[in-house]
């Protein structure tokens, strides 16, 4: 305990150097507890979200994108049902809904199999890399019309 008191003496000019040094020490380790959740927004909301549903609009509604001549939203849920499925790195347009699952492709056939061994096959199609970045733009830039032609 004397050892404490004599480093206490000399600490005790710092007094408020050493507040403001613990302060700052856990700010640090409160905003390290939020970079995770940012990150998981970011992934699951943007990069990834891209898969949630798809659905057939009409050419005015916001954040549409168009391919083959359809315009396709996440948001307006009322159209025919398509998917954006994400395959070995590769993106494929998917007709509607997509069983969660393990997925392989074959050529342009997609087949998903369910962790209880039912198994999915559809028709898909390989997206290029530049249309592939316009469905993704609209959900950077909802205002704007984006369109693909394969």
């Amino acid at each position: 305990m004397k050892s404490m008191r004599k480093v206490w003496r000399y600490i005790a000019k710092y007094k408020k150097l050493l507040v403001i040094t613990f302060t700052a020490m856990i700010l640090v380790q409160a905003l390290s507890l939020v970079a995770p959740l940012i990150v998981k927004s970011i992934l699951d909301d943007y990069l990834v979200g891209i898969e949630n549903p798809w659905y057939e609009t009409t050419a005015g509604s916001a954040g549409a994108v168009m391919y083959q001549d359809t315009y396709f939203t996440q948001e307006d849920q009322t159209g025919s049902e398509v998917s954006i499925v994400i395959v070995g790195g590769s993106y494929y347009f998917v007709e509607g809904t997509i069983q969660a699952g393990e997925r392989s492709i074959s050529g342009d056939q997609l087949t998903i199999t369910a962790q209880d061994g039912t198994t999915q096959t559809v028709s898909a199609i390989q997206l290029s890399s530049t249309c592939c970045s316009l469905w993704y733009q609209c959900r950077f830039v909802p205002s704007k019309r984006n369109h693909c032609i394969p």
